[in-house]
């Protein structure tokens, strides 16, 4: 006899919880083991995730040079000369890698015309 498997709208299983922060499976455990993200095992057994705190968390992620890059819809070098333009402001990680906030990136997105180019309203 199968058990009925545990359902809850505040919490989803680790396959969603890996779709929903983009990351892998293997990399939630590793989270979930140092601390950084918080689970239950509703069932005694499998690892569950509240959505709120996910949410939560995935705003507040980072991004690499690249991948802000990929999100403004320019290139690596245009991200560094927004940086260097003081534009962009990036925090720099415990290696010592530019890392940009994803609300940043949302609002610069905003200020960016098609072209790449910021633009004022005067």
């Amino acid at each position: 006899m199968h058990k009925k498997p545990v359902e809850h709208k505040n919490f989803i299983r680790i396959g969603e919880a890996s779709k929903l922060l983009g990351v892998s499976s293997d990399t939630l455990r590793r989270w979930a083991n140092a601390g950084k993200i918080n689970t239950v095992r509703l069932d005694g057994k499998n690892r569950y995730f509240n959505v709120a705190e996910l949410r939560s968390y995935k705003a507040k992620q980072t991004l690499t040079t690249q991948q802000a890059a990929e999100e403004l819809g320019v290139s690596t070098s245009t991200v560094r000369r927004l940086e260097q333009q003081l534009l962009l402001v990036p925090q720099r990680d415990a290696n010592g890698w530019r890392m940009y906030e994803k609300e940043l990136i949302a609002a610069s997105k905003a200020a960016l015309n098609n072209n790449g180019v910021y633009y004022y309203a005067v």
